[in-house]
């Protein structure tokens, strides 16, 4: 315990001054967390090295951080931006995740890792991108509008992923019809838990917030987000996958803004060290060996979701400019890339090193991110007002 204590106090005192910094030039906190991951980790200056500790609580904040994002599933939302959920969205990840597939497979990788890191890159950053575009007050514009949709869609899709990556991992050869069964299985169980929850959480926290008070509904709540991720672990599933359920039951009810306010102290807090210690498991000798493959890759990564990202938006008949700002601003590989890459490293779906890689990856993706977000809107005016000039000259 005394151990876990100093390991903390260390990882605050590094990641404060770094976070101000980032803070202070206008960049994500979530780049500050990386870097400060990196940099104290067993890999890096070596100031902390027992990385399993932290993970614990790095868990916790995954957990929390899933919760929150349910919450944000709501129904009406979803219904208002349909045509861009599911046309921008299905089209990007459809596409990236076949792209993917086809160039992985190319380049060696065995099926069902190619189609696996498909999906794992297919995924953007939430949290980089819904916090640059409320930071820039763009949530209401029609660029601004495109990428949470699309992210919507990316983080509902999250859910059939962690499904399917079990099934990808198996040695032996899945046959369509038990991939299908499988997969039956495993959605009806969501669904069960989903609509089962629904029918007692409601009236349940009613209950509670009649003759209790504010830290009795928050106490409610921590028990919710326990006993969906004990049921979904029952079931097969995850207790990451048992927290996203139990946001999504509380988002449609008149308790969700103040449980909101609530938890997310404790979610900033956690996702935090979450950040962190996906920074500490970075092997800067790994980097370090395999630095031109892994800027290249990045570099791949972030020009061709990119590009896929917009002909998505085109596909959809949006106008050209937006097309290339949501290009842009979706290019990344996302935080949920990272907890599910270290899903498929605990399958056997990759080994230590192909792990790292694809961790670099993800990571260097992220901090060019906020680059591009920060330039894409001026970039998008000046690349189309002179084309649209030069077209107009005689």
């Amino acid at each position: 315990m005394v151990h876990l204590i100093e390991d903390l106090a260390v990882l605050l005192l590094v990641s404060l001054p770094i976070n101000l910094f980032f803070h202070k030039i206008k960049l994500p906190s979530v780049m500050g967390y990386l870097v400060a991951g990196i940099l104290i980790g067993p890999y890096g200056l070596k100031l902390i090295s027992d990385v399993a500790s932290v993970k614990e609580l790095a868990e916790i904040g995954v957990i929390l951080l899933l919760f929150v994002i349910g919450l944000e599933f709501s129904l009406g939302r979803l219904l208002k931006n349909l045509a861009s959920v599911i046309g921008v969205g299905s089209l990007q990840l459809g596409g990236t995740t076949a792209l993917g597939w086809f160039i992985f497979s190319e380049m060696g990788f065995q099926q069902n890792q190619s189609i696996a890191l498909g999906l794992i890159v297919a995924l953007s950053s939430t949290a980089i991108v819904m916090k640059m575009i409320t930071d820039r007050a763009e949530i209401d514009t029609l660029h601004g509008k495109l990428c949470i949709g699309t992210l919507l869609f990316q983080d509902l899709c999250v859910v059939p992923i962690m499904l399917l990556l079990p099934l990808l991992a198996q040695t032996q050869v899945i046959s369509g019809t038990d991939l299908v069964l499988a997969m039956f299985k495993s959605l009806t169980a969501v669904v069960l838990i989903f609509f089962l929850s629904r029918l007692i959480v409601p009236k349940a926290l009613g209950w509670v917030a009649r003759v209790g008070n504010k830290e009795h509904l928050t106490l409610s709540v921590l028990f919710l987000i326990l006993a969906t991720g004990w049921a979904s672990q029952k079931l097969g599933l995850t207790l990451a996958m048992g927290a996203l359920i139990a946001g999504m039951i509380i988002a449609e009810s008149e308790y969700s803004h103040q449980i909101v306010l609530d938890i997310l102290p404790l979610r900033d807090y956690f996702s935090s060290i979450f950040f962190i210690s996906v920074g500490m498991l970075l092997q800067v000798q790994v980097f370090i060996d395999s630095i031109w493959v892994c800027l290249a890759l990045s570099i791949g990564v972030v020009l061709i979701k990119g590009c896929l990202a917009g002909l998505a938006c085109l596909g959809v008949r949006m106008p050209l400019r937006i097309s290339f700002v949501v290009g842009m601003r979706l290019a990344q590989v996302g935080e949920f890339s990272l907890i599910l890459s270290g899903m498929a490293l605990d399958q056997g779906l990759f080994d230590a090193h192909q792990y790292q890689i694809l961790l670099i990856v993800s990571i260097l993706s992220m901090l060019f991110a906020p680059l591009m977000i920060q330039a894409s809107t001026a970039l998008s005016i000046r690349i189309f007002s002179k084309w649209k000039h030069e077209e107009t000259d005689p």
